[in-house]
């Protein structure tokens, strides 16, 4: 199974772990810094590019998307899904974790039955 991480830094050690656990079990894993992807959008044929390559024979994808970057991530993970890749983490479960202490939560949220602690907002 070839599995893509999606990084910003391969030497991080959660993500080192990660391509570790892959190839011991016998998986081609590649880390893939997330913005230097760019995409092919067109609703017929959509496409991850990275370095010049189409990513198109990746069976499975882990997000590894960081507070600061949660808009263009989240949009390159979705163009993943748009492609019928499977992925960990979906772009809505990042969205969602990445806004957790605004009041729009339960909106992004569609699960109104998981309890939310109370939200406290000090500027």
């Amino acid at each position: 199974m070839k599995i893509a991480i999606l990084s910003r830094n391969s030497s991080l050690y959660s993500t080192r772990r990660l391509v570790e656990a892959g190839e011991t079990r016998g998986h081609d894993v590649e880390v893939i810094d997330y913005l230097r992807c760019y995409m092919d959008i067109t609703s017929q044929n959509p496409q991850v590019l990275y370095q010049g390559d189409t990513l198109e024979d990746v069976d499975a994808v882990i997000p590894r998307i960081g507070t600061s970057r949660t808009f263009y991530g989240t949009a390159v993970v979705r163009q993943f899904e748009m492609m019928d890749i499977f992925v960990a983490n979906t772009s809505q479960a990042i969205s969602c974790a990445a806004c957790k202490f605004f009041q729009n939560t339960a909106s992004i949220c569609p699960s109104p039955a998981l309890p939310t602690p109370q939200k406290i907002l000090k500027g």
